[in-house]
């Protein structure tokens, strides 16, 4: 025989205890996406400083080699550089499509023996 006052009284600790347990993993579930967010949200951040940094450093080359694409500035300090300081020009010209103007300085400076740098290093585009 069943006392419904112990049964009912039973059961329903069982359901506070239930949701005390479902109110507890809510919350330590909370916390840890709170935690993930933040991570994710500086990483974010870092990502956004790198592609600023990134940005700078395109239009710095671009600016570069805009200022050395010019006959006559390659004329002049084109013969003074050494292989060594040459090759990152040519690399900047090569990267920015500038294959005459990396063909020009190599020439100017005469660095190569055989096969221009130039041609050497020449992708093909697909």
């Amino acid at each position: 025989m069943r006392i419904p006052f112990f049964s009912s009284s039973r059961n329903r600790l069982a359901r506070e205890e239930t949701r005390d347990l479902a109110l507890t993993e809510l919350l330590l579930s909370n916390a840890r996406l709170t935690d993930e967010v933040r991570v994710l949200s500086r990483q974010v951040g870092e990502l956004v400083k790198l592609n600023q940094r990134r940005e700078n450093l395109v239009i710095a080359a671009m600016d570069v080699v805009d200022g050395f694409d010019n006959a006559s500035i390659a004329s002049d300090a084109a013969p003074h550089f050494t292989e060594l300081e040459l090759a990152p020009l040519l690399r900047l010209f090569q990267a920015a499509g500038r294959w005459e103007a990396a063909e020009i300085w190599e020439r100017l400076n005469d660095i190569t023996d055989g096969a221009p740098f130039a041609e050497q290093n020449k992708t093909v585009d697909a």
